[in-house]
């Protein structure tokens, strides 16, 4: 998109909708301002690049608040094509079938994109047990030590570094939802182990103010009914793969946020009226038993695969 995109007579209908959401677009609430996008289209904006093709592609995300085992989709959210942008319309799903339906589950499942810190402290604040994987950035180290290495002491609110030095609160930053723990340079610059701990002056160590949402999740996740929410969590995906194999979603028919909106509204309400249409009481399929085997048809096939064999050996060898 180029500024002189923006300065056309007659702007079309999708790029007039993304100036005025832009203006009127909320401040950032959760975790820390992002940035502008790296492409923007410039015949529909509000779509977002996404690389999960082979090819790549701008698009939208199609975002469905289903209640399992049933199947019903209870809510649906279009967002941009982007994790940050699906995790804000889980959010948003979730309020909005409270709000008009009195809908609050016990357990909310998802995928580990949704296992952020202040999307997990969002779920528990409802008063919902969050069925979601922690999102872990541990191994996110270049063979550093990874946080897991450091010990906390909570009664005195520091961590203590494997070489047995104190990381002390250095401050925090609430827009990220983060507090920061630092070694001192002095103790750093002498230790033996500094190689292998940081490659700057001294070792941080960061902490989530909702550290102990996710220590509540990472023990959810060795329960048996975090795996059976798991195992439900699969058939959500029955309702993207109906919606783009029987119902042509996988090419819209409408720019815009609203269009997709639309469309992706009615793709949900044909999953549901589907679910509607099946009698409550379906006869079990029969299976009919395999037939007798006959020995002389047995024999028959025999010699016809052995002929083949041999024929395949001998054609292998010369």
């Amino acid at each position: 998109m180029r500024d002189a995109d923006m300065a056309a007579p007659r702007l079309p209908r999708p790029v007039c909708e993304w100036l005025a959401d832009q203006a009127n677009a909320p401040p950032q609430e959760h975790g820390v301002p992002r940035g502008k996008p790296a492409e923007v289209s410039r015949t529909d904006p509000a779509s977002a690049w996404s690389a999960r093709t082979a090819r790549g592609r701008f698009g939208y995300a199609f975002n469905v608040l289903i209640d399992t085992p049933g199947g019903v989709a209870i809510d649906v959210e279009a967002s941009p094509a982007r994790f940050a942008a699906e995790v804000d319309a889980g959010r948003t799903m979730l309020a909005r079938a409270d709000d008009r339906f009195g809908y609050r589950p016990k357990r909310v499942a998802a995928d580990t994109a949704y296992g952020s810190a202040a999307f997990l402290a969002f779920v528990t604040d409802r008063g919902t047990i969050p069925h979601i994987p922690v999102l872990e950035r541990s191994e996110q180290t270049k063979g550093k030590f990874p946080r897991e290495a450091f010990r906390y002491e909570r009664e005195q609110d520091r961590y203590v570094c494997p070489a047995g030095k104190i990381l002390p609160f250095r401050g925090a930053d609430r827009r990220a939802g983060f507090l920061r723990y630092s070694a001192s340079p002095a103790d750093c610059r002498a230790c033996h182990l500094k190689r292998k701990c940081t490659s700057g002056r001294n070792r941080s160590v960061t902490h989530s103010e909702h550290e102990d949402v996710r220590e509540l999740v990472r023990g959810e996740m060795q329960t048996p009914l975090f795996k059976r929410s798991m195992r439900l969590r699969r058939g959500v995906e029955r309702v993207f793969a109906d919606a783009k194999g029987k119902r042509g979603l996988t090419r819209l028919h409408l720019r815009g946020l609203r269009g997709a909106e639309e469309e992706f509204l009615l793709g949900a309400a044909i999953a549901n009226l589907v679910l509607l249409a099946r009698t409550d009481a379906k006869p079990a399929r029969t299976r009919r038993p395999p037939p007798v085997p006959v020995p002389e048809r047995i024999d028959h096939m025999a010699r016809i695969s052995r002929g083949r064999f041999e024929q395949s050996y001998y054609a292998t060898i010369f």
